[in-house]
Order: C-alpha cells, then sequence, then structure tokens
C-alpha cells in the first residue's frame, strides 16, 4: 500500500506541468520515504540505528536538494553565475547516505579487514564509473560550453557517488545472509540503482548531452524514494544489520565480475574512443588511480592467501580445541624419530593418555565445562618438563607423549608413572574441582625395531592403554606382544560371531538344577556355546562381552530364549511328568532395554506352548545398578508376561536387599564365590551363605546354589536348608540330546519335595 502510494506521487509529480504543485508532491514523495525509514528504524527495534538515522537525514537533504533546484532552475546552465546552493546540499547528502551505508555494511560484516577490501572494490568500480562520466559527460559539456571548473567537477562526481552508494549496497547484499533478508536487500539495492540512474540522466540532461524532458529526468528519483519507502515497512527490514560471518563466500564470488568489469571500463573506452588532449589527461590520471586501487588490492588479496594457508595448515595439523597437534601431526613426528632412531641408534617411547570418567563429566556438568577440561589438562600436559619433544591430542579425551632420550622399557613406564602422578592432581574450573586421573598406555621402540611404523607404535600404545583401563584406571601398562594377538583374537571373534548364528555355530547347552537332598532335578539352565571351525571352542566369558559391546546379544539372546523355550517344550511332550521341569535363561541388559521384548516373549511362549510359570529369566545384580528405576518398570513389563524372575550372581554387586525388596523376583542365585568358602573350615563361607539364606527365606524367594562341585560344599548347602543347587558335581551342562538322560538319571522333582517319581520311556 506504502508503495502504491509512493508510486502514484512519483506519476503525478512528473505529469503535472505546474511546478508548484509538483514540487509539493515530491516534497510528499521524500517525507513519506524518511517517515518509512524511521517507522521501520521504531517498529523493528532496528540496531545499531545510527546508520539508518544517517539514511533518513540524506533524504531530507535530497528533498530540500530537489525543492532548491527547482526554484534556481540550475539545470542545464553552465555558465560562471550557476547557483551551486542545491549542489551544496546535495552533494553532503550522497556522503551521509554512504557512511550509512557503509556503517550497515561494517555492523553486518564485523570485521574491519572485510571492509577494507571492500572499499578498496568500491573504489575500483567509482573510478572506472569517473572514467565514464569523464569522456561521455564531462568532456562533451566542456567542449560544448565554458563551463567553470566546479560545475564540470559536479558532471564527474555526481555519477561517481552515486555508482559508490550502488557498490556499498550490491556488497551489503553480497555478504549473504538468510533468506528472510533478501528481499529487503533487493529492495535497497533497486533503490540504489535507481539513484544511479537518475544521476546519469541528470547529469546527461544537465551537461546538454541529451535533452531530455523533466518528468524523465524526474522519474527515476521517484522510484527510488518509492523503492526507500517500500523498505521501511517489510518485516525483514531490521534483518539488514544482522551480523553475517565473513566466512561466506557470496561477497567475494560476486564482487569479483563487478571488479574486472570495472577494471575493463577504462581500457575499453581507450581504445574505442578519439581522445581530446582532456580526455587524454583525465584517463591517464584515473588509470593511475586504479593501478594504484589495484595494486593495494592484490597486495591484500596476496596476504590474505598466504594468511589463509598458513591458518588452513595449521588446521590441519592441529587440534582445534586445545592448540595442539593432532593425530596426523603425531604419527608425522613418530616416522620422523623411528627414522632418526635407526641412524642414531636411538630409542623412543610414545605414552598414550586416556582421561578416566571424562562422559561423567560431560554428563555432569555439560561438553562445555568438559572441553575446558580438556584445555586444561593439554595445557598441562604441554609443561610438562620430561623429555618430551612432543605433545599431541588425538581426539576426545585422548593425548600423546612422544619421550625421546628414553633409556630403556624400563625408563619409559617409570618415566609415564611420573606423568601420571603429575597430571592427577585436580583442576579447578571456574568454581568447580575436579578430580583427574588418567590411564597411560606405553609403547617402546628401539633400533631393533626395524620394521615398526609411527601407526603401529600408536595403535600398540592405545592397546596398553585399554589394558590399563581393564586394569581399574589410573594405571600404566606396557604393551607386549601378547596384547597384540589378543586384540586380534577378539577382532577376529567380533568378526566371526556375526556370522556365527547364520552357519549354525552357536549351541545351546543344558544344566540340570536340583532340588536338595534328594537331588531329584526341577529344571535346566541353558547356557550358550560357541564352536568356532577354526578357533575351536570359544568361552562365553570371551564372547559374550563382545556380543554386548556391538549390540549382537540382542540377536543372539533371542535365538537363545527361542531355542531353550523349544528344548523345554520337547521335554514337556516326551517325559512323564515333564511340565513339572523349568527353564532358566540368561538375559542381557541390552535384551531388556528393546521396548519390543516383552511382546517377543509372550509370543514365543505361546508359540512353543509353555506356561510363563515354568520360565526363569535370569539378571545379574550389576546390571541394576544403572538407573534402578527405568530397570523396575522394564522388569515389571517382562514380569507381566506371566514369566518368572531370577537375580543371578546373588551378593557380588551393591545394595542386595534393597533389589530384592524392590525388584519382581522370585528366585535369588547364590553366586560361586560364596559356595567355594564352604569347603574352608573357619572361614566367612557358612555364615554368609546362611545370612543370605535367611534374607531370602524372608523374603519368600527360593535360593540356588550355583557352581556346586564337592560333596562337603552338598552337605553344608543341605544342612543350612538351601533349597536347589547346581553344578558340576551334579552334571555338567550337556547338549540338548543328553538332557533327557540326564533327567532319567535324577528324577523329576516332586513340587512336594518328594522322591523322584518313575519315568515314563523317553522317545526320541
Amino acid at each position: 500500500m506504502v508503495f502504491a502510494l509512493a508510486l502514484t506521487l512519483t506519476t503525478l509529480s512528473s505529469i503535472i506541468t505546474d511546478p508548484l504543485i509538483s514540487s509539493l508532491l515530491y516534497a510528499t514523495l521524500g517525507l513519506l520515504a524518511t517517515a518509512s525509514v524511521v517507522r521501520g528504524i521504531v517498529a523493528n527495534a532496528a540496531a545499531p540505528r545510527g546508520p539508518w538515522l544517517a539514511i533518513a537525514a540524506a533524504l531530507l537533504l535530497f528533498m530540500v536538494t530537489a525543492y532548491l533546484r527547482t526554484e534556481d532552475q540550475t539545470l542545464g546552465d553552465l555558465t560562471a553565475s550557476r547557483s551551486l546552493v542545491p549542489d551544496a546540499v546535495g552533494f553532503p547528502a550522497y556522503l551521509i547516505l554512504g557512511a550509512g551505508l557503509a556503517l550497515l555494511v561494517r555492523h553486518r560484516r564485523k570485521l574491519i579487514g572485510g571492509l577494507v577490501d571492500l572499499s578498496l572494490d568500491a573504489a575500483v568500480a567509482a573510478l572506472a564509473a569517473m572514467s565514464l562520466a569523464w569522456v561521455f559527460m564531462a568532456s562533451p559539456a566542456m567542449a560544448g560550453a565554458h563551463a567553470p571548473l566546479t560545475v564540470k567537477a559536479l558532471f564527474i562526481l555526481y555519477p561517481t557517488v552515486s555508482v559508490l552508494m550502488v557498490t556499498f549496497t550490491a556488497q551489503l547484499a553480497f555478504t549473504g545472509g538468510g533468506t528472510g533478508d533478501r528481499s529487503s536487500l533487493r529492495t535497497a539495492m533497486g533503490a540504489m540503482t535507481a539513484l544511479l540512474i537518475g544521476d546519469i540522466v541528470y547529469t546527461l540532461a544537465d551537461a546538454r548531452v541529451w535533452d531530455a524532458p523533466t518528468w524523465i529526468v524526474n522519474l527515476p528519483y521517484g522510484i527510488a524514494f518509492s523503492l526507500i519507502a517500500l523498505l521501511g515497512w517489510q518485516p525483514a527490514f531490521a534483518l539488514i544489520t544482522e551480523p553475517v560471518p565473513r566466512s561466506s563466500a557470496t561477497a567475494r564470488t560476486l564482487r569479483l565480475p563487478v571488479v574486472s568489469v570495472a577494471l575493463a571500463i577504462p581500457a575499453l573506452v581507450a581504445a574505442f574512443r578519439k581522445d581530446t588532449f582532456e580526455d587524454k589527461v583525465g584517463l591517464a590520471i584515473i588509470v593511475l588511480l586504479l593501478a594504484v586501487v589495484g595494486t593495494l588490492r592484490t597486495s591484500r588479496a596476496l596476504r590474505a592467501e598466504e594468511a589463509t594457508q598458513q591458518v588452513l595448515a595449521f588446521r590441519a595439523t592441529h587440534d582445534q580445541l586445545t592448540g595442539l597437534p593432532n593425530r596426523s601431526a603425531a604419527a608425522d613426528h613418530i616416522e620422523m624419530r623411528l627414522r632418526q632412531r635407526l641412524t642414531a641408534d636411538a630409542s623412543i617411547a610414545v605414552l598414550f593418555l586416556d582421561l578416566d570418567r571424562f562422559k561423567l563429566v560431560n554428563d555432569t556438568y555439560g561438553h562445555l565445562l568438559g572441553d575446558q577440561l580438556l584445555i586444561s589438562l593439554g595445557e598441562r600436559i604441554s609443561a610438562l618438563d620430561e623429555p618430551s619433544t612432543f605433545s599431541a591430542r588425538i581426539g576426545g579425551d585422548e593425548f600423546v607423549m612422544v619421550l625421546d632420550r628414553v633409556d630403556g622399557a624400563d625408563e619409559a613406564v617409570l618415566l609415564a608413572e611420573t606423568v601420571r602422578g603429575r597430571l592427577s592432581e585436580p583442576l579447578r574450573i571456574g568454581d568447580i574441582e575436579l578430580p583427574v586421573s588418567v590411564s597411560i598406555g606405553v609403547a617402546f621402540a628401539d633400533a631393533s625395531d626395524r620394521h615398526l611404523s609411527a601407526d603401529e607404535l600408536l595403535r600398540d600404545a592405545d592397546t596398553a592403554m585399554y589394558r590399563a583401563k581393564d586394569s581399574g584406571r589410573d594405571s600404566v601398562v606396557m604393551f607386549d606382544s601378547a596384547m597384540r594377538d589378543r586384540v586380534a583374537r577378539r577382532l577376529r571373534v567380533e568378526t566371526d560371531l556375526r556370522h556365527a548364528i547364520e552357519r549354525d555355530e552357536l549351541a545351546v547347552h543344558y544344566q540340570p538344577i536340583v532340588r536338595l537332598p534328594s537331588g531329584a532335578i526341577v529344571g535346566f539352565e541353558a547356557l550358550i556355546r560357541w564352536h568356532h571351525p577354526q578357533l575351536g571352542t570359544i568361552s562365553p566369558l570371551d564372547f559374550i562381552p563382545v556380543a554386548e559391546e556391538t549390540g549382537l546379544i540382542v540377536e543372539i539372546g533371542d535365538w537363545v530364549l527361542d531355542t531353550a523355550l523349544g528344548q523345554l517344550a520337547t521335554l514337556r511332550r516326551n517325559l512323564a511328568d515333564g511340565d513339572r521341569l523349568t527353564m532358566a535363561i540368561n538375559v542381557s541388559t541390552r535384551q531388556l532395554l528393546d521396548p519390543i521384548v516383552p511382546r517377543r516373549i509372550a509370543a514365543l511362549l505361546a508359540h512353543h506352548g509353555v506356561p510363563g510359570e515354568r520360565v526363569f529369566l535370569e539378571v545379574t545384580e550389576s546390571m541394576l545398578m544403572d538407573d534402578p528405576a527405568a530397570k523396575l518398570e522394564l522388569l515389571n513389563a517382562v514380569k507381566a508376561t506371566g514369566v518368572m524372575l531370577s537375580i543371578d550372581d546373588f551378593g557380588t554387586g551393591y545394595s542386595s536387599l534393597s533389589y530384592l525388596e524392590k525388584f519382581p523376583f522370585d528366585r535369588v542365585k547364590i553366586d560361586r564365590a560364596f559356595i567355594t568358602g564352604l569347603n574352608r573350615s573357619g572361614g566367612t563361607g557358612r555364615p554368609l551363605v546362611a545370612a543370605i539364606l535367611a534374607m531370602a527365606d524372608a523374603l519368600g524367594l527360593d535360593t540356588i546354589a550355583e557352581g556346586v562341585e564337592t560333596p562337603n560344599e552338598c552337605d553344608a548347602l543341605e544342612s543350612l536348608n538351601c533349597g536347589y543347587a547346581q553344578g558340576f558335581l551334579f552334571s555338567r551342562p550337556v547338549p540338548p540330546d543328553q538332557s533327557p538322560q540326564a533327567v532319567m538319571r535324577w528324577g523329576i522333582a516332586q513340587d512336594n519335595g518328594g522322591g523322584a517319581p518313575e519315568l515314563a520311556q523317553f522317545t526320541q
């Protein structure tokens, strides 16, 4: 609506021949544009206000200039009597407008260096415009009349400063930014372009090069005022001053063709224009100025390129957070030291440092404080006066130190212990004091290790660091070749475990659970086994942690659950009293965290036709320690499927009594560590087992002693009234085809605790 009103005023002021009415309409248009800018400042809370106020002041001066020109009738007057009063007001208006635009660009770009380059580019464009103004406006005017020097200068200056306005506005748009401010930037660019066209038309008319009617002279100015009025009402008005990163490539990309064209203009003018002496002098001065400005711009561009290359080189070899060299630089330095070692018979030690419990710091205090901790630790590492020529951060909370002049592996370990001790002093970040400890792996190389590479040495130190972590943290471990073999085996295990199910390499064996004192079988525990075609039988202690870490435990656990329930269904169908048997199946934390597990359990129970009360899902006490409230919700969901729950390895964790009270367990399995204590007279094994049995009995829970291997242990458990047991004393875990024979040997326990019943003939 405002834009339509402004265009209407522009049209009326152009077609109405009455000078007074036309001037009033033009003045109204100027006031409308000024008021719109002020409105935009207030309504959008534009900041900073200074540039916009300068633009508003320039608009008022333009309006005064237009009035004075109408009164003085200076258009086309090339005589010495020409009044310079309108120009004395109008030209400062251009300077104020340029200052406002320059301040907007400076605030948007925020960096002085970028403004210097911008100004040089603007100067190139202005000089190119000056060459055009000189040849096509000033020179014809001077040839056609004896105009004074001041008038001739005006013919050059007005188009030149208009080009500067367009250039500044273009640079404002070229800074990039978001899509929200593009409409306002285009509007501003259109207004400055209309202003430039108006100045060119006015200069041509004023120099009598073109006998243009008054309405054509005024029309571009009216369009410029109309666009400025529209700008003040656009919602994105304030976004023009939003700072944008200097890294925006838009400015440099779009400025290049502008500057290139501007530099070519004087050459084209010189090639196709039959110059007078005055033209030659003017062009020579302009070309000289262009050469100076171009030299300055080129010099700055070369320095900026050199600085950019230095920054890129630094970033490629250094960590952005701590400023320390990065992994790539560490590998290069180690490689250099390894080559020197071969010629100088020297040695080298690499210390691989990992900050202990860093995740806990991030989770507790946030990543910002975690970053500050890494920076402080990096500074502390750099300040160590050990015989280290190099320190680096190679990622996360991991650092590397390279020790030279180390006299043997033993000294390397001693130096690493010294480093560990000095780094273990608490660090204060603001008001927070953080305890610090590091785990350090050490890899050593001397002249005898001729084929060792930097990557291999780093890998060996990393391997030793993980061994230090496994040893309880805050320790130093020296690498040995056995670690490499273990790592290679673990990788082989992880790789082959992914295909073990599809290759039919996994099996489930079943260990009987017996009732004391009769020895009759009440059920089985399903235990997974892996027979590798090349590595042989792999212990669950070796591959279950790998499965847990990689997430394969979910797939494997689901397969074990399905297989064990199928075996229980077979025993129930083929054995007399087989419906009395139970099946204990271990489930992992990763399995329980899967939200579909309860539905999967219910579906498998229905598929195999097994009652839930005959299935015990065993969870370890340790898995309950992390977020007990969430684990309680998970276990309640599993319990709702009808299965029973058993807590495994009881007594090895923490707060055991509270777990038994809070969680919906039906059975307690006493860890073997307590059972072996029953063999030692005068030891604490018997009182501890008695206490666990009494606690479980008070809570109404069944108890199973696992790992029973000797008659003494069995007798002790019987004397303590332990209800059930399992272990090698009764039977090792057996393949599924042997579990019926185990039942036939021991019998199936009656629910009332009686002896073994008669068994029906087992059918395959």
